[in-house]
């Protein structure tokens, strides 16, 4: 691709760090906008010459946010010390050229979509219209007419027919740790967070099941007579003959699990980690040849404090991207540091 060139990045970026009170109280804050051009993707083209997709320059970009830091010495008094250190960050971004847009298909994946005047991966989702009298589910169209399925390869119309749900990327992090500190003794625990972003429910809801798949719980609450579709939005479980021969109403299935029914606020706040240690005394490692010597135990991810009820158990830090993909795991570690 001779066209092909350098992806370019204007920024501007202004700062203050701060200190007061005898440097009890310390930080910094950041202001940041970035103008990036040209930046690099895969776009379609007549298909002259021998590819219909080429790697080319077909977008550009802007993003404007934030830092702040904050370090504090809280007490320190009579061998014990307790400081906390804050950390709070925010950014917007947004596409401002856009020369080749998705599909449908593309913008309802679980990775989201760059669309013009939206994020860079933005969440679209389908217009869930509700359950048919024989528990189908519906959407509404660009129209507001209600259909079973769409033309998933238009690239035209996307924002009518798609509901847009907000960046699938967190846009906002924070994290507070507070440390305490006694003779040899050290504990500290970190809490953090991330939030303005949507999650997209796993995929849980088919034309045709078998005995080899693990069924959601929300089953329970399906469609089963006529008259359902006013108290639930779970769809039928079909009868396989009717899913072999109707690919209008298996597609719907999957439209079902893109829907905006199907998608939840990744807001969370997490116990992060929590860790105490021991140093022992420099007189008693020195005698057995050692130069330092230390005691630790450490958990991760041992508290999810806070996480939409939507995702009904799922991991907001859990990101199906293919392959092997595991939720946060919780762990306990100890650990004896000793040096020579």
């Amino acid at each position: 691709n001779n066209d092909l060139t350098w992806e370019k990045l204007n920024e501007f970026n202004v700062g203050i760090d701060y200190s007061v009170l005898n440097n009890r109280l310390s930080g910094s804050l950041d202001y940041y906008r970035r103008n990036a051009y040209d930046l690099i993707g895969i776009v379609q083209t007549s298909g002259i010459g021998g590819q219909g997709l080429k790697v080319g320059n077909f977008a550009d970009m802007k993003a404007d946010g934030f830092e702040v830091t904050i370090n504090t010495l809280n007490y320190n008094r009579g061998g014990i010390r307790w400081t906390t250190n804050a950390n709070f960050g925010y950014t917007k971004d947004e596409i401002t050229r856009l020369d080749f847009g998705p599909r449908i298909v593309d913008a309802i994946g679980q990775g989201g979509a760059a669309v013009e005047g939206g994020p860079r991966r933005g969440l679209y989702s389908t217009q869930f219209a509700g359950l048919s009298s024989q528990g189908l589910p519906r959407f509404y169209d660009e129209d507001g007419e209600v259909v079973y399925q769409y033309d998933l390869q238009e690239r035209e119309g996307l924002s009518e027919t798609l509901k847009y749900e907000g960046s699938i990327e967190p846009r906002g992090a924070g994290g507070i740790t507070n440390t305490v500190s006694y003779k040899n003794f050290t504990f500290s625990f970190l809490v953090s967070g991330k939030f303005d972003y949507k999650i997209r429910l796993n995929d849980g809801f088919y034309g045709t099941y078998n005995d080899f798949q693990a069924l959601p719980g929300e089953l329970a609450n399906r469609w089963v007579v006529p008259g359902d579709e006013e108290n639930t939005n779970v769809p039928v479980i079909l009868d396989v003959g009717v899913a072999q021969s109707n690919g209008d109403v298996v597609t719907a299935y999957a439209l079902y699990n893109k829907s905006d029914v199907r998608v939840a606020n990744g807001d969370y706040v997490r116990l992060k980690n929590v860790r105490l240690s021991y140093n022992f005394e420099q007189q008693l490692v020195s005698k057995i040849g050692l130069s330092n010597a230390s005691l630790s135990i450490e958990g991760q991810n041992l508290w999810l404090i806070y996480s939409d009820k939507a995702l009904k158990g799922q991991d907001p830090e859990f990101f199906s991207s293919g392959g092997v993909s595991l939720p946060q795991p919780r762990s306990i570690t100890m650990a004896l540091n000793i040096g020579f």
